[in-house]
């Protein structure tokens, strides 16, 4: 018995479950919570203008094999209705999309995250004011491509919804 110990308790090189990232590209994503969280309440103002608009922050993320990639990356962020159409089949919602009129993108859409940084905010600017609080609105942000360093958009982390609530 104890020659069966033996022979079945020998050692073998255990080579898995490694996996070699380093020739993986680099992914562009939204930043979440880490749970996969792809919605955020956003608490507007109601005398929120264009002249002083109520801005909240969002962020994207660059995944890369090494700390950081030594080229900037240029990321088209839109608003979408099939992002929504989406999120309100999957969660059981009846939100509406948020007229463009209330509502702007930082640089219209286009971020850029810079050489050397994985993380960069860009401002989504509500006017309040002109935001009628009786409706259930949402802004269905999608990223919808991603230039430089080889990147790609992450098909699983690339819609984000802010759900509006006027104050």
């Amino acid at each position: 018995m104890g020659s069966g110990i033996l022979l079945f308790s020998s050692c073998l090189k255990d080579t898995g479950p490694v996996q070699d990232y380093s020739t993986s590209p680099p992914v562009i994503s939204f930043q979440t919570n880490g749970q996969g969280a792809n919605a955020a309440n956003v608490t507007v103002p109601s005398g929120s203008s264009q002249t002083s608009p109520s801005v909240d922050s969002v962020e994207l993320s660059l995944g890369v094999a090494k700390l950081y990639l030594s080229t900037p990356v240029q990321v088209s962020v839109s608003a979408q209705q099939a992002t929504l159409d989406a999120f309100n089949a999957a969660n059981g919602t009846n939100f509406t999309l948020l007229p463009a009129a209330d509502y702007a993108i930082q640089n219209s859409g286009t971020e850029t995250i810079p050489a050397g940084k994985n993380i960069e905010s860009f401002g989504v600017s509500f006017y309040g004011a002109s935001i009628d609080p009786t409706q259930s609105y949402a802004l269905p942000l999608t990223i919808t491509g991603a230039t430089g360093g080889g990147s790609v958009v992450a098909s699983n982390l690339n819609q984000f919804v802010l759900i509006i609530t006027v104050q």
